[in-house]
């Protein structure tokens, strides 16, 4: 059985844990969201994972959750007096309820690592989870860096018969 790797991910907290992005939260929290989502994006599309960040209601008086999906990335808002946490145990238990699922949470909160793990999903830290990014990252680049050294002439991207047609026009 083929099961779905999903990772969910407490924006914030990683936000807040990530060098980069907390400085850059500092001056424009929204570009920090962004730049989340899109490094989140890039591993999800390298890795097979689907990807879902949770906020809090950041100045969203919204009485609704909200969400919306970038790029491959599922995004979710909080309504307001939600926090991302009882977000995310609620939608843990309803994701670990299917043995077709395999779920990851992305947090360092101590006691929301301890409820995840209580309900079947696996546990990741802030920290782990930039150290898997940056391990999958050198991958890519590594997979990369194969193909270019492959394909190094014209001859290795043709097909087979265009270069025996060339080469007899020599």
């Amino acid at each position: 059985m083929n099961q779905k790797k999903i990772l969910i991910v407490d924006g914030y907290n990683v936000i807040n844990d990530w060098e980069k992005l907390s400085a850059i939260g500092a001056e424009n929290l929204g570009t920090a969201r962004d730049m989340l989502v899109e490094e989140l994006s890039e591993y999800g599309s390298f890795t097979g994972t689907s990807i879902e960040i949770v906020f809090d209601a950041y100045r969203n008086k919204s009485r609704i959750e909200r969400m919306q999906v970038v790029d491959n990335v599922q995004v979710f808002y909080t309504k307001i007096h939600q926090t991302a946490d009882s977000y995310i145990e609620k939608r843990t238990v309803e994701l670990t309820s299917s043995r077709k699922n395999v779920v990851f949470v992305a947090t360092s909160d101590g006691a929301e690592q301890q409820f995840i793990s209580g309900k079947g999903a696996y546990r990741i830290s802030s920290r782990e989870l930039r150290l898997e990014i940056d391990r999958t990252k050198k991958k890519l680049d590594s997979k990369i860096e194969r193909n270019e050294r492959t394909a190094s002439s014209i001859g290795d991207v043709l097909d087979k018969k265009i270069v025996d047609a060339l080469g007899k026009w020599r």
